[in-house]
């Protein structure tokens, strides 16, 4: 599986590449301004603070209102292009725009290097879903059809482009549920910490990730019905293997929070963090239904999970449940929230971390496609549709002239858009406004080509490896 593994993140690897663009707006340059004081100066505060982003420190510095845990992550990417701009001797009196914001060239090649975390983060994501798919019983065909379909034809692909921390959120969520099964199947206890913290970063990244902890000890408790595993002792043992680590992120947060403001406890968000004032059924309705913001229109495949949620329970039974608490704990917060559209995003952005959940029951319908002729084609038509957006999503500036227009009275009421994005962007499109930096010519096209030819390469491999595996099995 080690070698299918590296091709399944090699070519989604190089499809992200080809469709990145990194920053897109103040918010991402936040993550990066922290990233680069972290990297140069050892502490989290802002030299460029942006209204309405931070709060002010008792110490009269500003600090970013979002989780460190995207810029802790980056800061590697960053360190890298610090190395680049150094090596290359920059003009720093060259100035470029960015996020609206003007900034030195050569910090605009130090941000790029940053905000390519999310390529790497998405396609880890994709190869880490796989192997779950392997592990819960899919044959390899199935596992790499449904990877595919995740990672092409849902919001998976539209969010690695831009520097937004829902990739990561995404990442950990998956390595968590899938360190939690290996364990499961194997009892080796060193799944146990592993998932916990990736668990407690998640918290860091994004403090509202806290809300899920509960159904994940839950799911640990349930595990341990095994007859070598009971017992209260046994219990409590696992039980602290897994909530440690996250604990350990929240002591490291509230110790944060009070030598920057000098309380234990709270969010950069300050009173906007308990600002749930919209409507339950509202938010539902617009993440659901709403022709801007629903879920299934954006993430087609999902509309699949429907058809096959009772199959699964009663064949995982305790997984499916974990799925749907966590999927429904994560839709009712945010629907709940004040801007629970997002803002300017692509879709539900504050739901993309439990796509890859509600993907994974689907693949019982790919397990029965050859014995069907009617549902490979709408399995199909299905997929064509997720991959058309996606495609639309990824080729077209987010902020555009359409988009703008439609957008001139309220960004919030995501609901009542007169247009959806995804005509917005397809009109968008025929006029020529793409996104692709490999449309520029020159070296930019050369270097397209041979992304594409790499992605083409992994992905014959992947198609022989996965034959192999089938006729082994």
């Amino acid at each position: 599986m080690g070698k299918t593994n590296l091709a399944i993140f090699g070519f989604f690897f190089f499809i992200y590449t080809l469709t990145w663009s990194g920053i897109l707006i103040t918010d991402n340059l936040v993550h990066f301004d922290v990233a680069r004081n972290l990297a140069l100066h050892g502490r989290t505060s802002l030299s460029c603070p942006s209204p309405g982003l931070h709060r002010v420190g008792k110490d009269g510095r500003a600090y970013s209102k979002f989780g460190l845990g995207q810029p802790v992550a980056s800061v590697p990417l960053f360190v890298l292009g610090k190395i680049v701009t150094d090596a290359l001797d920059s003009n720093k009196d060259e100035t470029v725009t960015m996020a609206g914001e003007t900034i030195p060239v050569y910090t605009a090649v130090q941000a790029a290097f940053t905000s390519f975390l999310n390529p790497i983060v998405t396609a880890l994501t994709c190869a880490i879903f796989f192997s779950l798919c392997h592990h819960i019983g899919y044959g390899s065909r199935t596992a790499l059809l449904l990877t595919l379909a995740l990672g092409l034809a849902t919001m998976m692909w539209v969010y690695s482009k831009r520097f937004w921390p829902h990739p990561l959120i995404t990442l950990l969520l998956v390595g968590t549920v899938h360190a939690l099964y290996r364990y499961k199947v194997s009892s080796i206890f060193w799944y146990l910490p592993l998932a916990g913290t990736l668990t407690g970063f998640a918290v860091f990244t994004r403090l509202e990730h806290i809300i899920i902890v509960p159904w994940l000890c839950l799911y640990v408790a349930i595990l341990n019905q095994k007859p070598e595993r009971r017992g209260v002792i046994e219990l409590l043992r696992r039980e602290s293997l897994f909530v440690g680590p996250v604990f350990a992120f929240l002591a490291l947060m509230s110790v944060l929070n009070y030598l920057h403001f000098g309380h234990w406890f709270g969010s950069g968000y300050g009173g906007e963090a308990l600002a749930f004032r919209t409507p339950l059924l509202t938010g539902l309705r617009g993440n659901l239904f709403s022709v801007g913001r629903s879920i299934f229109l954006f993430s087609a495949p999902l509309l699949l999970f429907f058809f096959v949620i009772g199959r699964f329970y009663r064949k995982h039974r305790w997984e499916a449940s974990l799925i749907l608490l966590v999927s429904i704990s994560y839709l009712t917060l945010y629907s709940k929230w004040w801007a629970w559209s997002g803002g300017i995003c692509w879709g539900p952005r504050f739901l993309l971390p439990i796509i890859p959940l509600l993907m994974l029951p689907v693949g019982l319908i790919m397990e029965k496609v050859k014995c069907r002729r009617l549902v490979k084609w709408g399995l199909i038509m299905v997929a064509a549709a997720g991959v058309v957006v996606q495609v639309l999503g990824v080729s077209v500036p987010l902020f555009n002239q359409t988009y703008e227009k439609a957008f001139a009275t309220s960004f919030s009421d995501a609901m009542y858009f007169r247009h959806s994005q995804i005509p917005m962007h397809a009109r968008e499109l025929l006029l020529g406004h793409l996104d692709l930096w490999f449309t520029k010519g020159g070296y930019h096209t050369l270097g397209g080509v041979c992304l594409v030819a790499s992605a083409v390469l992994c992905l014959i491999l992947l198609i022989k490896l996965t034959k192999l595996e089938a006729r082994r099995a």
